[in-house]
């Protein structure tokens, strides 16, 4: 006992003259062993052998060694995603907005126009024309999402994040309406449904020769037969590149000016692409004038907590929506059809 107190007060007589430097393995091991019952029996006798064991040491990786969320990731903010439609159809139509459920216009249709050069004493022609009313009533789009008020919450940058994304979606469903859309119960009356189809009697080239420039030229060409002044063209992006792509017999191509940033133009008129336009399909017309989209409600988005049991379940309802008419005053001002039937259109 006489010899461990020494012991302790000579090392802590050590600590308070500052000797807590760093020990050699020799000391640490003298002193680990120094009063070891397995080394007073092996110094006595006692034991034939002694055996210390030590821990075979580990190489440190992130994947053994660290768990959770040690290292602080470098978080980057928002939400990222992919990118939406850049070319819409209203981009290229007049838009104004209405305070009705419905757009009633009324349309001149011409039956016939006798109009002569008449001479002395005899019968002058006869014209005659019809007024057609016409109206284009006010459909709606929308769509909803559901979530709990926790995500709300917890996710500072939802509801502005829905605020943006929801209403580009709607966009693509008043694309396809604009467009392609059958004018029955809830839908809008699109382009397609009224324009008048390609015709190429006397386009000038060989079907074994034409390509799609030569298709929209004629096009743009009926456009103007009704006195109407193409604005552009509009066609799906695999269209556009094959347009692109395309090389005279000698490997040249014929729209060599695109690959320098600029864009397709046939007689200075634009050509535009558009997802929203089916692969083959194309439209050509005079965009401005012969139809616009009238807004009744610009889009909105809502948040709703007594929907069904949304507040016993502690839920949102987010609605987005949006209504407008489409009237489209002149027909004729557009030309609609495929490319497969225009190349081969005699």
């Amino acid at each position: 006992m006489t010899e461990r107190l020494d012991r302790i007060e000579t090392t802590a007589q050590r600590i308070a003259d500052g000797g807590n430097k760093s020990k050699s393995f020799e000391q640490e091991l003298k002193e680990l062993l120094d009063g070891s019952e397995i080394l007073e029996s092996y110094k006595a006798k006692k034991t034939g052998s002694m055996v210390l064991t030590t821990k075979a040491p580990i190489t440190m990786t992130q994947a053994a060694s660290l768990t959770g969320d040690v290292i602080a990731a470098d978080r980057r903010s928002g939400v990222i995603f992919d990118p939406d439609r850049t070319q819409h159809v209203r981009q290229l139509l007049s838009v104004t907005s209405t305070s009705s459920n419905r757009i009633s216009y009324t349309r001149e249709d011409f039956d016939e126009d006798g109009a002569k050069m008449t001479g002395e004493g005899a019968e002058k022609g006869e014209s005659s024309f019809k007024l057609v009313q016409a109206e284009a009533p006010v459909k709606k789009i929308t769509s909803y999402f559901k979530m709990s008020r926790e995500m709300l919450d917890d996710i500072g940058y939802l509801s502005s994040h829905l605020a943006l994304r929801a209403p580009q979606k709607l966009m693509l469903i008043e694309d396809n309406q604009l467009l392609y859309g059958p004018g029955t119960t809830v839908n809008l009356e699109g382009i397609a449904e009224v324009a008048s189809p390609f015709a190429a009697t006397t386009i000038g080239v060989a079907p074994a020769d034409r390509n799609r420039f030569d298709v929209l030229a004629w096009a743009m060409q009926l456009v103007n037969q009704d006195e109407y002044s193409a604005t552009g063209a509009l066609v799906n992006t695999a269209d556009y590149w094959n347009m692109v792509l395309t090389k005279d017999d000698e490997n040249r191509y014929l729209t060599p000016n695109v690959f320098t940033g600029g864009q397709i133009r046939i007689a200075g008129i634009p050509v535009f692409w558009s997802t929203a336009v089916t692969a083959g399909d194309f439209f050509v017309g005079d965009w401005g004038l012969g139809a616009e989209i009238a807004d009744r409600m610009g889009t909105e988005v809502r948040f709703y907590d007594q929907n069904e049991d949304d507040a016993i379940n502690n839920l949102f309802t987010a609605v987005v929506e949006k209504r407008l008419a489409f009237p489209i005053y002149r027909p004729k001002a557009f030309v609609h059809d495929d490319f497969t039937t225009a190349l081969a259109a005699t």
